[in-house]
């Protein structure tokens, strides 16, 4: 038998954050990218687009709030990025994304950002709230349910990357 331990994390984050606005994109284009090294979802995906079109494919998924789009610290160390997109005919929010950075991974700040943002929503009209999550992340599916998500629907995704022979055969 082998155990294992950790040092227990002294760095709490706090539930203050900073919201995003064009002085502090470059804020969220940074830890975005940091967020994605060793993720599991969809690591298949990283590289194939620069983080500037990544935050413009998140700004495109329902209505885009700013107030909404989360940056969270450890100490003074950006660690967490939480964005949330609101689609008002559905009465739902989505959580387009959600990341924390590998040095302050294990502590359960993704799950702190997610409660913050549940409390918040649940003061909405919204009647839903979903996301979607690679089936491989066993981390993230852990906190959605334990914190009351169910599973509604399976997607597989399919992705041709690079331009390959030509397929129309001339």
């Amino acid at each position: 038998e082998r155990r294992l331990a950790a040092p227990v994390p002294t760095a709490e984050p706090s539930g203050e954050f900073v919201t995003y606005r064009a002085e502090t994109h470059h804020l969220f284009a940074s830890l975005l990218e940091e967020t994605y090294r060793g993720t599991y979802d969809c690591p298949e995906l990283d590289g194939l687009r620069g983080v500037d079109d990544a935050l413009s494919g998140h700004q495109a998924s329902g209505e885009f709030r700013p107030s909404y789009w989360r940056l969270y610290s450890v100490g003074s160390s950006p660690a967490g990025v939480l964005l949330l997109s609101e689609h008002p005919l559905r009465k739902a929010w989505e959580l387009v994304y959600i990341g924390v950075a590998p040095h302050a991974r294990g502590i359960g700040l993704g799950r702190r950002m997610l409660t913050q943002a549940l409390v918040e929503l649940a003061q909405t009209d919204a009647e839903a709230f979903f996301l979607a999550v690679d089936c491989r992340n066993r981390y993230a599916i852990e906190v959605y349910r334990g914190l009351g998500f169910v599973d509604v629907a399976k997607r597989a995704l399919h992705i041709r990357i690079g331009g390959g022979a030509n397929l129309a055969g001339s």
